[in-house]
């Protein structure tokens, strides 16, 4: 941790040296302003007690000066709370000068450096990296001075600050070195953690003053007063100045980029322990992975044996094994962001119905919270990407002879909606909003008559569907069926037309046993439309998706 917090300091410093060299009467002012603002802010505080103790008490404070009492309580108290308000303005006042020091800045840095436009949001990332800048070194400033006045007015609440922060550093450098799930824990709520540790640390300075209190006098009530209220603002002020440091190095790839004449916008990968090869590069990770695999096949398992296997699917790693006895697997390992994913294919894997399409799933458990399915192999054959496109077509038909267990279908709609839910009138509407006078009676016609199309299309056959393209992974089995190996993305959907191929004795059976007067071939006709229409307005293609809905409702002969 001792590392990151020096390279996070170089950083902040280089930065403000760039920001100064570029602006430097605006970031000294917004600097300045910070400080003063924090102030500011303070005195609105306290100054309403001293009102409070005036009030309470009947009495003039002494240490106020004698031009100050000899105006008499009333215009005292009025004269304070004046200058409270004033105090809340100023840092109010301030907080707006800077904001627009900040956006003058940002223009000033890209019109500087003169490069393209780099990403999205750039003018705000430079505009908060001026802003955290600038409250990094003014709570720097404060926190340095506000150590001084108080080890004056306490010392040793100077001293508890002190030692409170090295020993929060101390615990933090041993979670970084031993513990990588509490790293990222910390890590992933950082300006939260930082805030709490600021709130703890004045419970910690007041402890302190009831134990010294027991122990020995303790300095005036206004001494111990002040050094509360202070003791609190100088550990919030560290906790600004480090998450406004961590801000700048979170940011520090692109304001490198925006920044500096000699860098570049360089692709980064985020360092985070819920990626799959964040657990795989972790060696003792690797032997429990080829221990766990081991254990479900009941067969030793050497990390060399375990080869890797191109799909194409991010965040998802394949492996291929042959074990000594020749026999095969296939191992998947979910990033952790995939874990709905992987529980979704062993929903429909580990109780496959009849005929499904894809080797027999052995086990579908997790190591370490990343998902592992297990597939065994052994009687099938991966098939080359070169002829993939022909057996994607045997794929989809041998899909549509598949029937799904009333289980499963009951599962699935309580859980995912359907087709027919799946436009609703938000996605009419933006097509309703580009339509011309046909057009949009056909939608109202088609709005009227949903329910209509909707309890059609529900006495249609439902089959089980996946997305197929030809970058599919795909084994074929000895006797020549293919049979696919990712199912993270499958559903439950109603029938939108056969394939040729041979009789479909499922369909058959279920157009002969349906109780619906309705007929085949218009609700696959209506299926079919109604996906096309789906498709068409996810992908904003309106002129499309209108044409169809006037397909559908001439089809359907709908009036209103």
């Amino acid at each position: 941790m001792l590392k990151e917090i020096a390279s996070s300091l170089r950083w902040t410093v280089k930065l403000s040296k760039r920001l100064l060299s570029i602006y430097p009467h605006g970031i000294a002012t917004a600097v300045v302003l910070s400080l003063l603002a924090q102030l500011a802010l303070i005195a609105s505080l306290l100054l309403p007690l001293k009102i409070v103790m005036i009030m309470s008490s009947g009495k003039i404070p002494s240490l106020l000066p004698s031009s100050l009492t000899s105006f008499g309580e009333q215009p005292l108290i009025l004269g304070i709370s004046v200058l409270a308000i004033g105090a809340f303005l100023f840092n109010n006042i301030a907080n707006s000068f800077i904001e627009r020091i900040a956006t003058k800045g940002s223009i000033k840095l890209q019109a500087t450096t003169n490069k393209l436009t780099l990403f999205e949001s750039q003018d705000t990332i430079v505009k908060n990296a001026i802003l955290r800048v600038s409250a990094v070194w003014a709570s720097a400033i404060f926190f340095s001075m506000g150590l001084i006045i108080l080890s004056q007015l306490y010392s040793l609440l100077a001293w508890v600050a002190i030692g409170f922060i090295l020993l929060c550093l101390g615990f933090y450098t041993l979670i970084w070195e031993r513990s990588s799930t509490l790293r990222h824990a910390v890590e992933s709520k950082f300006g939260q953690h930082i805030n709490m540790l600021g709130s703890i640390g004045f419970l910690v300075a007041f402890v302190a003053i009831v134990i010294d209190f027991m122990i020995r006098d303790i300095p005036s009530f206004l001494s111990i007063l002040l050094s509360i209220i202070l003791s609190r603002q100088i550990l919030s002020q560290f906790a600004t100045a480090i998450i406004g440091a961590h801000y700048l190095t979170t940011q520090q790839h692109k304001l490198k980029a925006l920044a500096f004449d000699n860098h570049v916008l360089q692709p980064t990968v985020k360092k985070t322990t819920n990626t799959a090869w964040a657990f795989l590069e972790n060696p003792e990770q690797r032997k429990a992975l080829c221990r766990y695999i081991a254990e479900c096949i009941k067969s030793s398992v050497e990390l060399d044996e375990l080869k890797w296997l191109d799909t194409g699917i991010n965040n998802i790693l394949h492996f291929t094994l042959i074990t000594n006895d020749k026999e095969c697997y296939l191992i998947k390992v979910f990033d952790k962001n995939k874990s709905a994913k992987a529980r979704h294919e062993a929903t429909l894997l580990l109780d496959p119905p009849k005929g499904l399409p894809s080797p027999p799933m052995i086990d579908a458990g997790s190591l370490n919270s990343f998902n592992i399915h297990i597939f065994d192999t052994s009687d099938y054959q991966l098939i080359e990407e070169t002829i993939i496109q022909s057996h994607i077509q045997q794929l989809q038909k041998t899909l549509e002879r598949v029937e799904p267990n009333e289980e499963l279908v009951a599962q699935y709609q309580r859980s995912r909606p359907m087709l027919w839910d799946r436009i609703d009138e938000r996605m009419l509407d933006r097509a309703f909003s580009i339509a011309r006078n046909k057009e949009m009676l056909a939608i109202r016609k088609f709005k009227a008559h949903q329910a209509t199309l909707k309890e059609t299309m529900k006495s249609a056959p439902i089959v089980i569907s996946k997305p197929l393209s030809s970058l599919e992974i795909l084994y074929q089995s000895k006797t020549g069926n293919t049979v696919a190996i990712n199912w993270t993305d499958w559903r439950i959907e109603p029938y939108l037309g056969e394939s040729v191929g041979p009789k479909n004795e499922y369909l058959a059976t279920y157009s002969v046993n349906s109780k619906q007067s309705t007929n085949k071939e218009i609700k696959t006709t209506l299926v079919n439309k109604y996906s096309q229409l789906e498709i068409s307005l996810l992908r904003q293609k309106y002129n499309m998706a209108l044409r169809i809905v006037c397909e559908i409702v001439d089809e359907q002969n709908f009036h209103i």
